[in-house]
């Protein structure tokens, strides 16, 4: 699943970013979905991450910077800002350029010094001058156009200023999902699970899909009411037992759990949780979060919020191991990841295995929420605007290698 694309090398949710995900073999492309002032949905990871997504506080976006919902100040020596989609127009929006997600100096003493540049553990490989925000409804046709699956995610229900902006014109959340679905139906994705729900199968096996994914309980108990047939994916940090399995009696399909919730290690091998092994036993199709999405200072390797649990020494080839344990033990609907390059490799080269000894032949993974995932050829190049990260470079030589532990010949 590409993660708001391909997010290690491109400015997320940009269309760069999601021509990189179709191009690594990505079968299912996120966009998360915010509001803007005039009630468009746009592909924003949050509806408040302007600030360090967009080149708003760069200079020649001042009249901007009013609008935001909390406009630049240092006051006291610490820097503030917020700016949301719900802020501005879409018009306005439009006028901006898409960045890759920028840490922040809080001592900035000017806007123009709040951002200090990605962390260093995502390239700038496909940067380039200037990519737009992208309309959710237009990126659903991109979607359906070039046979990708959808997973958008409706964000922020329950954050006060996006309640606030429906509430001034009459509208509730409910009408947003509802909008959503329209857009998804309007693009062309009409399929829907044939016999029920819980993994049961889809009308057309062939055609592209959707599943909509939420943190929120009741956007899901609105879906699964509303949108019977729709599948829903609720997603969720903290593993709270019972508001788990309140979402699978609402008949949500799909869960999303943080990848530590699904896969740890023990005696140096990486094993699924017992928590992995009780969804699985409810029936519940996985989609965990999300590969290479943090790192640690100094470290080029997987580190940080994404990979705790894991307290062996954690490599490239853990990741490799991790892999293992969702696709083939588990058997997973699919993996966030934002270079999705690393799945698709991993799925080209990384046979299940019956014994100590690897089978002749991968086994694409398969699953009632999306088509079997085939050999997908991969062309690279060497013309580039600037060399990826180093942490890039390394998890696709890891990945290569047991490629040719898996396949000598």
């Amino acid at each position: 699943i590409g993660h708001r694309g391909a997010a290690l090398i491109a400015p997320e949710h940009t269309m760069a970013s999601y021509e990189a995900a179709r191009a690594a073999g990505a079968q299912w492309i996120e966009c998360d979905v915010a509001v803007s002032r005039d009630r468009v949905l746009v592909c924003r990871h949050s509806a408040c991450d302007l600030h360090t997504t967009t080149n708003i506080l760069k200079g020649a976006h001042d009249d901007l910077v009013a609008k935001c919902s909390i406009p630049f100040t240092a006051a006291g020596g610490r820097a503030s800002v917020k700016c949301c989609t719900y802020d501005f127009t879409m018009e306005e929006l439009e006028r901006l350029c898409m960045t890759m997600d920028e840490s922040t100096d809080p001592a900035a003493a000017t806007a123009a010094n709040y951002t200090i540049g990605p962390p260093s553990y995502r390239s700038q490989l496909l940067v380039t001058p200037c990519q737009r925000i992208v309309r959710h409804a237009a990126f659903a046709r991109w979607l359906h156009t070039h046979g990708r699956d959808a997973i958008p995610e409706l964000k922020d229900t329950l954050e006060a200023g996006t309640v606030a902006l429906l509430a001034s014109v009459g509208m509730t959340v409910g009408d947003l999902a509802d909008q959503l679905v329209g857009e998804l139906r309007a693009a062309g994705f009409t399929n829907s699970l044939a016999n029920g729900t819980n993994g049961t199968g889809w009308a057309d096996a062939t055609a592209p899909k959707a599943v909509l994914q939420t943190f929120d309980l009741g956007v899901a108990k609105y879906l699964k009411t509303a949108h019977a047939a729709q599948p829903v994916s609720y997603l969720y940090e903290v593993p709270v037992e019972k508001q788990i399995l309140e979402a699978l009696d609402l008949g949500v399909e799909v869960l999303g759990p943080p990848l530590f919730d699904l896969v740890t290690s023990e005696d140096h091998r990486m094993v699924p949780t017992a928590q992995a092994l009780m969804l699985k036993a409810r029936g519940a199709g996985l989609m965990p979060w999300t590969l290479e999405r943090s790192s640690c200072a100094g470290e080029l390797r997987p580190c940080g919020w994404y990979y705790q649990g894991i307290t062996n020494a954690y490599d490239y080839s853990d990741t490799l191991l991790m892999m293992y344990e969702l696709v083939h033990t588990l058997k997973v609907t699919g993996v966030f990841s934002d270079y999705p390059f690393t799945l698709t490799a991993f799925l080209n080269c990384v046979p299940a295995c019956p014994g100590p000894v690897p089978t002749p032949l991968p086994r694409p993974l398969r699953s009632p929420f999306s088509t079997p995932m085939n050999k997908t050829a991969i062309v690279l190049t060497s013309a580039a605007p600037s060399s990826p990260a180093p942490g890039t470079t390394a998890a696709l030589l890891a990945t290569i290698l047991l490629c040719v532990w898996a396949h000598p010949a």
